[in-house]
């Protein structure tokens, strides 16, 4: 049978596939299948279009991405796009699942997905690619997420050998088809023997899936926030003349919700746990911001206030956090301190996780905080307290502002 007569002639192409033609949209049910059947046929778009080498990490973003589709979406039904442009796989999946109006609302939910994501945030740091989520631009609404995953980096990522992979000689057939498949974690990162998938997750891994993930954070350096985490990481503190604490964020100018944090009775708008060496102290009976003497509680003067401080980049808060547990706030004086290095740093990744790509960080220690190596002696600081020595950071998210603020009360 001929075409319509009356139709244009767009003969079909008839190149091959290639990576820059990799172009597809799926509309799939949100049923517990849906991630599977993504897989499956994601693996079939990556090798018509010569992307092998790509399998590993694009099936374990799509995989990851649809799975939290499914959870969060208020549909029958979410959409998933593969794209390749500039040399990188792009995987976006819409799920209907609208923005809160309530401030409190929103960054819970969000730091709900955010956590259902922590493995795709391990791929795509370990791929050098990037990913993220926010309200959908479609008419539809709903929220977009996204990964994208550099091509070289995502190549690396399926020929990693670490030393828990095996220690030589090529994939056992079983394990090869085991990666083909689609596991959880690609074989040739973490394997484990009888390894095969059932209802879209590995079977005989299902079982570690929890210490993979702890594995996968301690590669990357993803911190994992918990409400457990960060009363530990809080408490790093203990010893010191401290006050730890975060709250909303409901002001345009963060500065008014540092005031907020200063006074003593304010908690954690989360209702987890905070760091306040004088809650209870007599000192606060007379005043409740005390020790801070300097604060933010004028709107018009909050720019002055703002002044003492100085953007710093979140490599250097880390090590910031690291120094303001030390007993002198000085990591040159504290013993043994290396020894202690490893788990002071994963107490301050887990406090700066509660604060996402985009945030914002500022010092007291000067003009040139942003170049301060904040494990040597810290020469000065611009204090904002009735002790003569005081040193810490704010923490600025869209939704939150915390401050961790350490004093010599000499």
């Amino acid at each position: 049978m001929s075409r319509c007569p009356l139709a244009t002639a767009y003969p079909a192409d008839p190149t091959a596939p290639s990576p820059e033609t990799l172009a597809y949209s799926l509309t799939l049910p949100a049923a517990l299948a849906s991630p599977k059947l993504a897989r499956a046929a994601t693996r079939a778009f990556l090798a018509a279009h010569d992307l092998h080498r790509m399998m590993d990490a694009g099936l374990q973003a799509v995989g990851e991405l649809t799975a939290v589709a499914c959870q969060f979406t208020e549909s029958v039904e979410f959409y998933l796009a593969l794209r390749y442009r500039a040399e990188a796989l792009r995987v976006i999946v819409y799920d209907s699942h609208p923005p809160h109006a309530h401030p409190r609302l929103a960054e819970e939910c969000a730091t709900r997905r955010r956590a259902a994501l922590r493995v795709l945030a391990c791929v795509c740091r370990a791929c050098d690619g990037d990913w993220g989520f926010g309200k959908a631009r479609e008419p539809g609404g709903g929220t977009r997420m996204w990964a994208t995953l550099p091509r070289a980096g995502a190549t690396a990522y399926g020929e990693a050998e670490t030393p828990l992979t095996r220690t030589s000689g090529p994939l056992s057939e079983e394990a090869a088809r085991n990666s083909r498949a689609g596991c959880l974690r690609p074989v040739t990162r973490w394997p484990r023997r009888n390894c095969r998938e059932v209802d879209g997750r590995c079977s005989a891994c299902r079982w570690s899936y929890r210490r993979a993930w702890q594995r996968m954070c301690e590669e990357t350096g993803v911190a994992e926030l918990t409400e457990r985490s960060w009363s530990e990481a809080v408490g790093m503190y203990a010893r010191r003349y401290t006050v730890a604490k975060v709250t909303s964020r409901e002001h345009e100018d963060w500065a008014l919700d540092v005031n907020t944090l200063m006074h003593g009775d304010t908690a954690d708008n989360r209702g987890w746990s905070t760091k306040d060496s004088l809650l209870g102290e007599p000192e606060r009976l007379d005043d409740a911001y005390y020790p801070f003497a300097l604060r933010p509680d004028d709107p018009a003067a909050t720019g002055a206030w703002r002044a003492r401080l100085d953007e710093i980049p979140r490599s250097s808060a880390k090590r910031f956090l690291v120094a303001l547990s030390t007993i002198w706030l000085n990591v040159e004086k504290e013993d043994n301190f290396e020894a202690r290095r490893p788990g002071l740093e994963e107490k301050a990744e887990v406090i700066l996780s509660r604060f996402p790509v985009g945030s914002r960080f500022f010092a007291n220690t000067g003009h040139h905080s942003r170049d301060l190596d904040y494990y040597k002696r810290i020469s000065g600081c611009n204090t904002i307290s009735v002790h003569t020595w005081d040193l810490g950071p704010i923490l600025v998210s869209e939704t939150e502002v915390g401050m961790v603020w350490s004093f010599h009360a000499w």
